[in-house]
């Protein structure tokens, strides 16, 4: 009896002990929220255990009656379909799947053994038929094998699916279609998902990898005048909010009279990709300390900004603290990705959008009634759905993560934490495919920044701040490659930092791993250091002021473009890159007009000599010859690309001989 009693004493703590167990799993796998739901839960219990309560027996007798009622929902789910299929076979009046020879019913006769009499050799005359059609298959006996065979198949497939959802609940970790890359979380959400960037190669050297990208997911953001968004304080194991800067690398015994800079960006200068010491900011801070001049560097980079977001702040810093001496201005992919999903043409930010359907209800272009709206993603197929959810498929992906490894991977992988182990969009940088992104966007893009850099460079000549500008490398489609073509000075284009790199480095459009910002740093560095001083005991020299660079007109854009098709009829593989420039030249009067005119009759013609004898040819040549006649007698507007008013570019024959052309010209080797 005391055995017993033991016994029962343990089996009255297991609804305590239960929710403890499954809250340890939630915590371990990242949902801190629904662990500490279940701890009190436990709390709850254990109260009503410990005053004697048969809270057991309560939990015993819910299961039995849930289990009774589920019997009963079950059964008479599956006695509906019965009831039915009989029903069907009653109505039809046969069963598809009897043989022929049985559908009479009763009972058969049976060979008989004695002098040719017929007689009953067994209790059911049907044994001996029905072996016989054993011994002779029909189409039937296949269509029940094949019946028989798609229901396992079925059966494996919703069980492979059921164990992945089920893990996927469990563990918070979505199918990699579904998991979050960037969240601005405004509302202090605790649970994260996975992120398919931390098994990419280029994160795959470093094992904390998923925690960083479920932390980063935790950092908190509220609402701040003009900006829109702005960090709040954070602390975590791999990153550290103050205010409105992230924490950097700092030289030990830092001179108080050691020049200081500010680090403006989007979220790959806070550091998307990267723990605290290793962003682009605090490598630029441990360059400069190698070579002798140490220096402050504040990281004010904030996930998803642009340049006018960037201006702004800059502007409400100056006036609440003390002027650095230079201020460092990091942008390119968030431009665009701004004027695609928001307002066209004037300064917006990447989540203009999103506020403008959440406050009324529709899209900026809604509301300005333009059908100019980005294009959505493409529903995933039922077979990338399994494929992403299912437990066979987490195991693949597994598997490939373990095996491939990445370039590189020997020289970066880091040892104990706090030393410089290396780790690891389209924000374009991480906004992913769900837009499409055109060179039309490129060209307000570079227009709004240029006009907001202009306003930079007076608030920073005003406060007697040196500013620099850097435009930054992404994984280039066409919009970024024009933008990194048309981009002016005094902006730097430092887009081919991490060519040839790509794989080694990115672990979306535009972030990194910490090799790559980096390498990025150190570009940044070759025009820092004459500014700070390259040695030790160098001053700082504030600059003199510049005069405006001129901005390009379209006559000189017509003339640089001129220049560069000769290059282009040379190099056939400079043909698509040429192209980008055509449609975006604009004409101030009818002598432009004819010039472009005669751009693209060349442009066509150099294309058709790169086709063989046939119908494509001699449309790109009959293209070619007419194009100029229509540059005279179309009505155009001085204001848009000229190229793109004229009817050979909506033409369902020519256009497509062009886009063929130039995509097989991309492909010949050497291109």
């Amino acid at each position: 009896m005391a055995h017993a009693g033991a016994g029962e004493g343990v089996h009255r703590w297991l609804p305590v002990v239960a929710p403890l167990v499954v809250a340890a799993l939630f915590a371990l796998f990242g949902q801190p929220t629904r662990a500490w739901v279940l701890v009190g839960i436990a709390a709850v219990v254990f109260v009503l255990v410990a005053a004697g309560l048969p809270v057991g027996r309560w939990v015993e007798r819910g299961a039995a009656r849930v289990a009774h009622w589920l019997g009963v929902v079950l059964g008479l789910g599956v006695g509906l379909v019965l009831v039915a299929a009989g029903g069907l076979v009653r109505l039809v009046g046969r069963d598809p799947l009897t043989p022929r020879r049985d559908r009479d019913g009763g009972w058969l006769p049976a060979p008989g053994r004695e002098g040719g009499v017929a007689l009953a050799s067994s209790t059911f005359g049907l044994e001996g038929a029905r072996a016989k059609v054993v011994d002779e298959p029909t189409w039937r006996t296949a269509a029940r094998s094949g019946v028989l065979a798609l229901g396992v198949v079925a059966l494996l497939v919703l069980v492979d699916l059921g164990i992945g959802l089920t893990w996927e609940r469990l563990t918070g970790a979505g199918a990699p279609l579904e998991s979050v890359q960037t969240r601005m979380n405004f509302t202090g959400d605790q649970d994260t998902v996975a992120d398919v960037r931390a098994g990419l190669p280029s994160m795959a050297a470093y094992p904390w990898a998923d925690a960083y990208f479920r932390e980063i997911q935790r950092t908190p953001y509220g609402y701040w005048p003009f900006t829109e968004s702005r960090p709040l304080g954070f602390e975590g194991e791999y990153v550290n909010l103050d205010g409105w800067t992230r924490r950097t690398y700092s030289p030990p015994d830092l001179p108080a009279d050691a020049p200081v800079v500010w680090m403006f960006g989007g979220s790959t200068t806070w550091g998307e990709g990267q723990r605290d010491e290793y962003t682009i900011a605090s490598h630029l801070a441990r360059i400069a300390e190698e070579q002798g001049t140490p220096i402050r560097v504040v990281n004010y980079g904030q996930r998803g900004w642009t340049h006018f977001q960037e201006m702004i702040l800059f502007e409400q810093l100056l006036a609440a603290e003390p002027a650095p001496d230079v201020a460092i201005f990091y942008d390119g992919a968030n431009e665009i990705n701004a004027q695609t999903l928001g307002a066209k043409g004037v300064p917006t930010h990447t989540l203009a959008d999103q506020y403008a359907r959440i406050l009324s209800g529709s899209s900026i272009q809604a509301q300005l009634g333009e059908d100019t709206t980005p294009q959505p993603a493409a529903t995933p197929s039922a077979w990338t759905t399994y494929a992403g959810h299912s437990a066979t498929g987490k195991l693949l992906r597994w598997i490939r993560a373990s095996l491939d490894q990445p370039a590189g991977a020997s020289t970066l992988q880091g040892g104990d934490e706090g030393e410089g182990s290396a780790d690891g969009g389209s924000e374009g940088e991480d906004l992913g495919t769900t837009y499409v992104k055109t060179v039309e966007d490129a060209v307000r893009a570079v227009d709004v920044y240029q006009r907001g850099r202009r306003i930079t460079e007076f608030i920073g000549d005003e406060a007697g701040v040196r500013t620099l500008f850097f435009w930054q490398p992404v994984m280039a489609g066409p919009a970024e490659l024009w933008a990194n073509d048309n981009v002016s000075a005094p902006t730097i284009d430092i887009s081919d930092a991490l060519d040839g790199r790509e794989e080694e480095v990115y672990i979306d459009g535009g972030h990194t791993n910490e090799l790559g910002a980096e390498i990025v740093a150190e570009r940044i560095w070759d025009d820092l250091a004459p500014v700070v001083g390259s040695t030790a005991g160098v001053a700082f020299r504030p600059r003199p002021v510049q005069p405006e660079p001129a901005t390009p007109t379209s006559a000189s854009r017509i003339s640089d473009a001129e220049a560069s098709l000769a290059l282009a009829v040379d190099d056939p593989c400079a043909l698509e890159a040429w192209s980008m420039r055509l449609r975006t030249l604009v004409a101030a009067d009818a002598a432009e007009s004819a010039r472009i005119g005669e751009l693209a009759a060349g442009f066509l013609a150099a294309l058709a000599s790169t086709r063989p004898e046939g119908a494509e040819r001699d449309v790109l040549l009959d293209a070619s010859a007419s194009v100029r006649q229509q540059v005279l007698e179309t009505p155009l507007d001085p204001s848009s690309p000229l190229v793109m008013q004229l009817p050979i570019a909506g033409d369902p024959v020519v256009a497509p001989a062009i886009q063929s052309a130039l995509a097989d010209v991309a492909v010949q080797p050497g291109c």
